[in-house]
C-alpha cells in the first residue's frame, strides 16, 4: 500500500509515518509540504490513499480536492485537520473525500480510518461524530442544474464575465443573463458573491 501525507507540518508527517510504519512496515510512505509537491508525487506514484490537510501551505485544499478525485479516480482521499466545523466538513464531503480525520483524534482513529476505507466504506471521526457532524456524510449535491447552466456557472466560478461566457457558449449576452438569474433562484441567493459560495459548499467548484 502507498499512502501519501500532505501537511506543511514536519511533525505531523513524521507522526504519521511513525505510527503507519509500526502498524504495518511494508507500508510505502511519502510526504509533500505543498501544493506542487503533492501533484507531482500523484503524477509520478501510484498512490492508494492520501491523507490531506485543508490548509495546506499558501493553499487551501477545497480549491483542489475535486481536481484530484477527477484526475485519480481510485485514489482515496482522507482529510485530517483542525478545523471542525459544519460547513468545512459539509463541503469536502459534497467532494466526494472517502474520511476526515481531526488532528485532535487518537492515533487508533487512523486505523480505523484505513479500515473503513478497505470496506469501501465513507470513514468520520468520532471526534465530529460527538459533535453533530456525521450527517455530513454523503450528502451529495442537492441542487440539480441543466447541462447548459452548470457550463455557465463553472465559467463564473473562473471569473469570466457576461460577454466573455456569451462569446465561450455562443449565446446572447441577454440569454446568460437569464441563466444567471435562474442560478441566482436555484441557489437562493441574491448576488454573485452569494452564488459563488454557496455553489463551494454544494460541491460544485
Amino acid at each position: 500500500m502507498k499512502i501519501l501525507i500532505a501537511d506543511d507540518h514536519s511533525l505531523i508527517i513524521d507522526g504519521f509515518i511513525t505510527v503507519l510504519k509500526n502498524q504495518d512496515p511494508s507500508i510505502s510512505c511519502y510526504m509533500a509540504i505543498d501544493k506542487l509537491e503533492l501533484f507531482e508525487i500523484l503524477k509520478t506514484h501510484s498512490i492508494d490513499i492520501l491523507f490531506q490537510d485543508i490548509m495546506f501551505g499558501k493553499s487551501d485544499a477545497r480549491d483542489f480536492i475535486k481536481e484530484i478525485k477527477e484526475n485519480y479516480p481510485k485514489l482515496k482521499i482522507i482529510i485530517i485537520s483542525s478545523l471542525a466545523d459544519e460547513n468545512t466538513v459539509n463541503t469536502l464531503f459534497k467532494q466526494d473525500v472517502d474520511g476526515y480525520l481531526l488532528k485532535s483524534d487518537p492515533k487508533e482513529e487512523i486505523f480505523r480510518a484505513l479500515e473503513s476505507i478497505k470496506k469501501e466504506e465513507k470513514f468520520i471521526s468520532k471526534g465530529l461524530v460527538n459533535s453533530g457532524n456525521q450527517n455530513s456524510i454523503r450528502q451529495k449535491q442537492s441542487i440539480l442544474l441543466t447541462p447548459r447552466e452548470k457550463e455557465i456557472l463553472s465559467l463564473i466560478l473562473q471569473e469570466k464575465t457576461t460577454k466573455e461566457i456569451a462569446e465561450l457558449v455562443f449565446l446572447s449576452e441577454k440569454t446568460v443573463e437569464n441563466h444567471r438569474t435562474n442560478l441566482f433562484i436555484k441557489f437562493d441567493v441574491k448576488n454573485l458573491a452569494g452564488l459563488v459560495k454557496k455553489a463551494i459548499l454544494e460541491g460544485f467548484l
